[in-house]
């Protein structure tokens, strides 16, 4: 039987995703703009200048409630962007003060804005690399803070954005450590304001970091299914939420020059971009659907028989795995019909408790779990066992 296919691009598996990042991030931006259907916008526009797409990706890491800044867990506290950025352009001798839009009647959150400095670009440029330098070479935001500013500006700064007048904000942030990949992110937008090459690589990069987390659930997925251990909740959710995203249809294909045809199975992304989504996400949901058409392939494979659930009752492990074995007890597995680690730590065990309910063994406050974790009265049982 032959395999689905995506496209024009053929089915890839996480693995299949992963070797291609590791040919260069060109290689992936080559696959992205092949798999998504949509125009990117914002940071995601390639006919932005540089300045303007680092600037979109960090407002875009300031939004705690969604896209890049959820995905990278910013404090819910922490204030717009454009304050931060104020505070950076601030100094002894321009001291920092809120900037709010005219006419703005809704949330402090809505209504700040960038001073009138950032009309400059050069001035824009070097607050972002400022800032950037800054969450990079920080452990939290308040330690960031302290970097782009005075202390005085800093205290004005925190005095504004607790106060009474923007309630939603508090002080938490300040003590909040800043995502690893956070601080990777930086570094790769730091780069981009070189110019437009330097822009895209950071881009694509951001994604990759972006989208890490979900890879790295994706290659525990396949090791799971490989080892034929069960999966629960999480996993199967992940796979269900990019398979919403994919659009199976039934199309002919010519094979050969005779005009033949056969029938093929094809797997489209079939996302439904919104105002508001974030490049980051449409493209890491591009990317993903067909790693995750692939893993629930294997995955219905790896259940092509019915199989029982069973937990390994050796005491070091623990593991839940598959078996065709109503009775099993241990976790499947030979090497040359020698029995494993599990199966012979399960079989001392039984003589282990078996040995200490016997009556001529001296009485004592034996408790099987406890003494069997301990290594020494472990280690006497099995020379004696041995014997």
């Amino acid at each position: 039987m032959e395999k689905a296919e995506i496209s024009d691009n053929g089915l890839y598996d996480i693995d299949g995703l992963c070797e291609c990042w590791d040919s260069g991030w060109q290689e992936v931006a080559k696959l992205g703009q092949g798999q998504c259907p949509h125009k990117l916008k914002d940071s995601g526009d390639k006919s932005k200048a540089p300045l303007e797409r680092v600037q979109l990706v960090v407002d875009e890491a300031f939004r705690s409630y969604d896209g890049l800044g959820k995905n990278l867990k910013v404090p819910k506290s922490i204030p717009p962007y454009e304050a931060i950025l104020n505070l950076a352009a601030s100094s002894p001798k321009k001291p920092y003060s809120s900037v709010k839009g005219k006419g703005a009647t809704l949330m402090m959150l809505y209504s700040v804005v960038l001073g009138t400095w950032s009309k400059d670009k050069t001035k824009l440029r070097n607050v972002l690399e400022k800032v950037l330098r800054a969450l990079e070479t920080s452990g939290n935001y308040g330690e960031a803070l302290s970097k782009i500013a005075t202390k005085s500006n800093v205290t004005r700064f925190t005095d504004y954005w607790s106060g009474e007048n923007v309630s939603w904000s508090k002080g938490e942030y300040l003590e909040h450590s800043i995502e690893p990949r956070l601080k990777e992110m930086v570094k790769w937008l730091r780069e981009g304001l070189r110019g437009k090459q330097a822009c895209e690589k950071a881009w694509w990069n951001c994604l990759w970091l972006y989208m890490r987390p979900t890879v790295e659930t994706m290659l525990g997925i396949k090791k799971k299914i490989h080892d034929d251990t069960p999966l629960y909740g999480q996993a199967i959710s992940t796979l269900n939420y990019y398979l919403q995203h994919g659009l199976l249809r039934i199309g002919a294909t010519d094979v050969d020059d005779d005009e033949r045809h056969k029938i093929q199975t094809i797997l489209r992304p079939h996302l439904r971009v919104q105002a508001g989504n974030s490049p980051f996400f449409v493209m890491s949901v591009c990317l993903l659907v067909p790693p995750a058409f692939h893993l629930a392939q294997r995955l219905q494979g790896a259940y092509h028989q019915p199989r029982y659930v069973r937990k390994c009752r050796a005491p070091s492990c623990g593991k839940v795995f598959h078996t065709g074995v109503k009775t099993a007890t241990n976790c499947p597995g030979s090497n040359r019909g020698k029995k494993n680690e599990c199966s012979l730590e399960w079989n001392r065990y039984k003589r282990f408790i078996k040995k200490i309910s016997d009556p001529k063994v001296p009485k004592r406050n034996w408790n099987p779990d406890s003494d069997w974790d301990n290594q020494k009265l472990k280690e006497d049982f099995i020379a004696y066992d041995n014997q």
